[in-house]
């Protein structure tokens, strides 16, 4: 999928996650977490938390990671040489087993940290989350994504063409139907 699919799933999935952990009525708006955040970074403290911080967190790093399994092949010379990067495309970096790996160390981080390392461990959540729906949406294509070696053989759903106009389609479906189902429930 393009980058601005990838944007746009993620972004649904980021307002869903949001809604999902502070509920349909949050302690503080978006706005007054920002608020929040400020003081609490000119204080240097993280205690008495509100859960909207951890969330927005959390939608941050499921943003962030949108395009991370791309961008961590580290890719080169842009577009002047077509697609030259340091790791393959779609093989290492999108291998479900290195994300499954991020999102326990999180999930782990969450359980044992506390104060500033509690809200990274939320954003790490977040960043890993989005990076196996990263992989999950490009097992649509049909260039597919590695399972279980990640120099091996691709699997795929066979959905879109990437670059394709069904492409669009599968991604304002993913990206908007969950954006509202998380802004409506």
């Amino acid at each position: 999928m393009t980058k601005w699919g990838h944007l746009l799933t993620s972004t649904g999935f980021g307002i869903l996650g949001y809604r999902a952990l502070v509920g349909a009525n949050p302690e503080l708006s978006v706005v007054q977490t920002l608020d929040w955040f400020a003081a609490a970074g000119a204080r240097g403290d993280l205690s008495n938390a509100p859960q909207t911080a951890f969330a927005m967190a959390c939608a941050g790093g499921v943003i962030a990671g949108s395009l991370a399994p791309d961008r961590m092949e580290f890719p080169l010379f842009g577009r002047l040489f077509g697609r030259v990067s340091l790791i393959p495309h779609r093989t290492l970096t999108h291998s479900p087993w290195l994300w499954v790996a991020f999102l326990f160390a999180g999930l782990v981080a969450i359980r044992q940290t506390h104060a500033w390392g509690l809200l990274f461990a939320w954003q790490w959540v977040g960043f890993s989350a989005s990076g196996l729906l990263h992989l999950i949406i490009d097992m649509g294509s049909m260039s597919g994504i590695p399972l279980a070696n990640p120099f091996g053989q691709r699997y795929s759903l066979s959905l879109y063409q990437t670059g394709g106009l069904r492409e669009v389609g599968y991604a304002v479906a993913i990206g908007g139907g969950t954006g509202l189902l998380g802004w409506f429930f």
